[in-house]
């Protein structure tokens, strides 16, 4: 009986070593997000992200970097300015 046990308890962990070794670890990446700024168009947000990717590569430490956009939409220089004059008092006040 004993042996029989021996040779079940051998069996499982042999089973959980060879689990171990067929594991594939993740690959990690990550994404980098170009927050245009002030009275900036479409096509000049696209082209600083292009830049950006461009300065930082697409891969850091043998992880994958990915490169989106966050575009906040231009009303003007005016409108853009009273918004955000409005978004860094509204930052302040939460910081306090």
């Amino acid at each position: 009986m004993k042996n029989v046990i021996c040779t079940i308890i051998l069996w499982g962990l042999t089973q959980l070593s060879l689990a171990e070794v067929s594991c594939v670890r993740p690959s990690l990446s990550a994404t980098i997000y170009f927050s245009n700024g002030i009275k900036t168009d479409v096509r000049s947000a696209k082209s600083s992200k292009a830049a950006l990717e461009a300065a930082l590569g697409t891969d850091y430490n043998g992880h994958a970097l990915h490169y989106a956009i966050a575009y906040n939409e231009t009303s003007g220089m005016a409108v853009d300015l009273a918004q955000t004059t409005d978004q860094r008092n509204t930052a302040d006040k939460t910081r306090k």
